[in-house]
């Protein structure tokens, strides 16, 4: 069928983006899609976060302690081109969310609190969109629109 050429040729497509990769890039590939599918292998709420948290660890941030301005700044120069980082890294409470990462890994948060689930869960949603875009980013394939409803 017409609709199974389509998807064979995108996944021809995509694999050839990413098999054009240099080694760096693709290792980077390969350990954030790692985290990113323990992130949604996981019940545990916070563990969702870390393991998101993660991937814009290894890719955009590379190393850095700016994983929030990374991620913000990647974004914006790759499709947000008429918005500010700043304005993104809003939208997207990337700050908020590293300060609960903050609160998970230094004062040992192990569960999220009833009073805070609707936040969190809230928070999960975009960083999982923001974490899925930036796999794509990484591995030269579209970006796709799931940050659209938070940016725009």
């Amino acid at each position: 069928s017409v609709a199974s050429e389509v998807v064979h040729t995108t996944i021809q497509e995509d694999l050839s983006a990413i098999q054009k990769l240099d080694a760096d890039d693709r290792i980077r590939l390969q350990l954030a899609a790692r985290w990113f599918r323990r992130g949604h292998e996981t019940v545990n709420q916070v563990d969702k976060l870390l393991f998101w948290w993660t991937v814009l660890e290894v890719y955009p941030a590379k190393g850095t302690r700016h994983v929030a301005r990374e991620t913000a700044n990647l974004l914006q120069r790759c499709i947000y081109v008429d918005k500010n980082p700043s304005e993104i890294k809003t939208k997207l409470e990337l700050g908020p969310m590293h300060m609960m990462r903050g609160k998970i890994v230094h004062d040992g948060q192990a569960f999220v609190q009833e009073s805070e689930r609707q936040v969190f869960e809230r928070r999960l949603e975009k960083l999982n969109a923001t974490a899925t875009v930036c796999l794509r980013l990484l591995g030269s394939l579209s970006p796709g629109h799931d940050l659209d409803q938070f940016v725009i």
